[in-house]
């Protein structure tokens, strides 16, 4: 008798808990200032912006992964450079990050823009590949190069 009514009180609360947590990202999903609104293959890809956090810049970017039930999957932060969805297809991403200035004069902006690139490398199932498109260059960054 006391295991049921244990096993009842920790449903009722993974139940709210889902609940909550259905709420939450339905919230976030709302309010997210959209930039893109991607859907494909029962996911939907959002790319968002805060606010910048300078006055020139062009604020930071987060690439969120919901199902087709708005919950959410999976997300990425990014700096402040201009970042977009290229493809997408079953297994994989592209983004499109334009530079700009000429590839020979970037120099502590790369730094910068590698350092998101090597922390978010996936995204839910698929695999983030990168089309970096400079003045004078575009530069190709495989998952996993």
């Amino acid at each position: 008798m006391k295991k049921n009514i244990f096993l009842f009180i920790i449903s009722v609360l993974l139940f709210f808990i889902f609940i909550a947590y259905c709420i939450y990202t339905k919230n976030i999903f709302d309010s997210a200032r959209q930039v893109v609104l991607f859907n494909h293959n029962k996911n939907i890809l959002v790319l968002s912006y805060q606010e910048p956090l300078l006055y020139y810049g062009s604020g930071n970017k987060i690439l969120y992964i919901y199902n087709n039930f708005y919950i959410l999957i999976d997300k990425c932060r990014y700096g402040e450079f201009p970042l977009k969805i290229g493809d997408i297809n079953n297994n994989d991403i592209e983004l499109l990050i334009e530079i700009p200035f000429s590839s020979a004069s970037w120099g502590s902006y790369k730094e910068y823009t590698i350092d998101f690139i090597k922390k978010n490398k996936k995204i839910g199932k698929y695999d983030i590949n990168y089309k970096i498109i400079t003045k004078d260059e575009v530069i190709y960054i495989k998952n996993g190069d």
